[in-house]
């Protein structure tokens, strides 16, 4: 019995073995297989003759859409131009997040997002929150 039950528990292993192995081959030529195909998109793309397709978004614009979650702490004059072609207003929202870098305190994006609004032209206004903390420590709302 004892001899029999040590080759059984061999089998389960060697088969438990076999399983793992089979499991990381696949696992890897898929792997290879998505990366492969990540990577020829792109050559792809640019194998396509002629000119990129001119999207008409005209009625998009005659909404006057507004988008109410946004992030934007990059004043370029090219969004500028985006948003006023397209009709489009934004919120744009700073967070305060200890963790992410450059979100630590809300100055320097309130300040961010204030520039943004005024190259805009007002159509990038901005919402602010504070740091939640220390909320419930006396003195917190001075």
């Amino acid at each position: 019995m004892g001899f029999e039950y040590g080759c059984e528990r061999y089998r389960l292993k060697s088969l438990n073995m076999t399983w793992t192995l089979t499991s990381l081959a696949a696992a890897s030529l898929a792997t290879f297989v998505g990366l492969a195909c990540a990577l020829s998109m792109g050559s792809w793309s640019e194998l396509r003759p002629g000119p990129r397709p001119v999207v008409d978004l005209t009625g998009f614009s005659a909404l006057a859409p507004i988008d109410m979650h946004a992030h934007a702490f990059k004043d370029d004059p090219a969004f500028a131009a985006l948003l006023k072609r397209l009709n489009l207003r934004i919120l744009n929202i700073c967070v305060v997040d200890k963790h992410n870098r450059g979100y630590e305190v809300a100055a320097p994006q309130n300040q961010k997002a204030r520039e943004i609004m005024h190259s805009t032209g007002g159509r990038a206004v901005w919402c602010t929150t504070f740091d939640p903390q220390e909320f419930e420590n006396p003195g917190f709302a001075e």
